[in-house]
């Protein structure tokens, strides 16, 4: 692990709780329940009016050594940068980027047949989440002094289950815009592919679903819509198709649109149904 750099600030919060909670960590109370209890009211209050919380990372490289099935394996990842901000209200809206230089992935550090992925990015947004973390630390709290390993009891387990539902109901908004990849290569597998893309974006409208009255989660899918849309070089996507199964192959022949010198995949989910490029996803 080589020179990782940390960074968090939280903005927007209420001067008054904060002045309490200070106040009680240097004047902390020997009753147990009493520190719990002033530690989730602050959290409570952190994650429900409002507050502003970004944060950045990055990490110059890792490397990890290891052994699966008696075969040695080596992973390096260099270059990794991650940051995100986020808001706390009613729900919990935010965005995320994480870029990463190089992945390599091989039997030892000196292996000339390895696999390299260069120049990854990822972007992803999320909003109109419930925002679960005051009721989800209150039960954290309330559960600090328990051993991790000791599962749920039934009354916790619904009260997760209450959480989960609420969630559900209230719908949500994501995107991850763009997945890139720039460069792809293993001499070994015969692969070397050029720049590879992936938008996407997927909304659950809110709902009444409700485990405990018999619903199936497939009712789910009535309120889900997603959009996404697949892009790599013409020639890369021909590459693939000689390197996996026929039928695969043949499959994915079926949906593929090019454009100039690009292979296309535009997915659209509604009521469903699973379209590629305008046609319906077979069974």
């Amino acid at each position: 692990l080589k020179k990782l750099k940390l960074s968090m600030s939280i903005n927007n919060i209420d001067q008054k709780d904060t002045q309490e909670y200070y106040k009680f960590i240097h004047q902390p109370s020997k009753d147990l329940n009493k520190t719990l209890n002033a530690l989730t009211n602050y959290m409570n209050s952190l994650f429900s009016k409002g507050a502003k919380m970004g944060y950045s990372a990055h990490l110059d490289s890792i490397e990890i050594e290891g052994a699966k099935r008696g075969e040695s394996r080596y992973l390096k990842l260099s270059g990794l940068t991650k940051k995100g901000s986020y808001t706390f209200s009613d729900t919990i809206d935010g965005e995320d980027n994480l870029t990463i230089k190089n992945i390599l992935a091989s039997k030892d550090k000196n292996n000339s047949q390895a696999l390299n992925i260069n120049n990854i990015q990822f972007d992803s947004k999320i909003a109109k989440l419930y925002n679960f973390m005051p009721e989800f630390m209150k039960f954290a709290m309330k559960n600090a002094n328990r051993p991790t390993q000791e599962p749920l009891t039934p009354k916790e387990a619904k009260q997760m289950a209450k959480i989960g539902k609420k969630i559900l109901n209230n719908g949500i908004f994501m995107s991850f815009s763009p997945l890139l990849v720039q460069k792809i290569s293993a001499q070994k597998e015969n692969i070397d592919f050029n720049k590879i893309s992936l938008d996407m974006n997927a909304s659950l409208d809110q709902n009444s679903f409700d485990p405990k009255s018999g619903m199936s989660p497939m009712m789910l899918l009535a309120f889900l819509h997603a959009n996404g849309k697949v892009v790599l070089d013409k020639k890369d996507f021909i590459n693939i198709t000689t390197q996996i199964p026929p039928r695969v192959a043949a499959a994915l022949s079926m949906y593929v649109k090019y454009e100039g010198d690009k292979a296309v995949f535009e997915l659209k989910f509604n009521n469903g149904h699973l379209l590629i490029n305008g046609v319906p996803l077979m069974q």
